[in-house]
């Protein structure tokens, strides 16, 4: 597929349009986390100023605060970066059992690439401490942004791996904002 050039169909209301009525937004981004937030499915808003219902026992407004943040960001080209920056912060990356080649962490124990669930993991874990990790917002706006780039204008159009990427990059903001009021 030829890619758009970046930043050709950013706005508030696309950004909008690529979460809103996801059938698999809810199950990849919130239900990991249920234990955080009981009430993971999500429900569309019947106000024209949010997209979910902000509903009690739910992250629902955290995660309309969190769009409303990205859709406000310049998505930056090498997501990557921003979440590397922090993974590598985790303690086995510092110890070196992990490490950055190209744009994929390895085990130099196994000299194989780390799951998806194990970068995502390193970057819960090193971002502890923090209510938030503004790198973070802008590694999914450019992720966001990457996929429509590519064509991809809804969440649940998304191939699995970018999606379980996104989703685990969204869930680490959401989990570590968690404790603190939305708004």
């Amino acid at each position: 597929m030829r890619k758009k050039r970046r930043g050709d169909d950013w706005s508030r209301e696309s950004v909008r349009a690529f979460f809103e009525h996801s059938d698999w937004l809810d199950y990849t981004t919130l239900r990991p986390i249920w234990h955080v937030a009981f009430n993971w499915e999500l429900i569309s808003a019947s106000d024209d100023e949010l997209l979910f219902e902000e509903e009690e026992d739910s992250l629902a407004a955290h995660l309309n605060v969190l769009i409303e943040q990205m859709a406000a960001t310049a998505p930056p080209l090498d997501y990557h970066a921003f979440e590397n920056e922090i993974a590598s912060q985790y303690e086995s990356a510092v110890s070196g059992r992990y490490y950055l080649k190209g744009k994929f962490w390895f085990d130099r124990q196994t000299e194989m690439p780390i799951a998806k669930d194990d970068v995502g993991h390193m970057m819960e874990q090193a971002s502890c401490g923090s209510d938030d990790i503004p790198g973070l917002v802008h590694a999914a706006a450019g992720r966001v942004a990457t996929a429509m780039a590519y064509g991809n204008s809804h969440f649940d159009d998304l191939d699995s791996g970018p999606m379980e990427m996104l989703a685990i990059v969204l869930m680490t903001i959401l989990f570590r904002r968690s404790d603190s009021p939305a708004r």
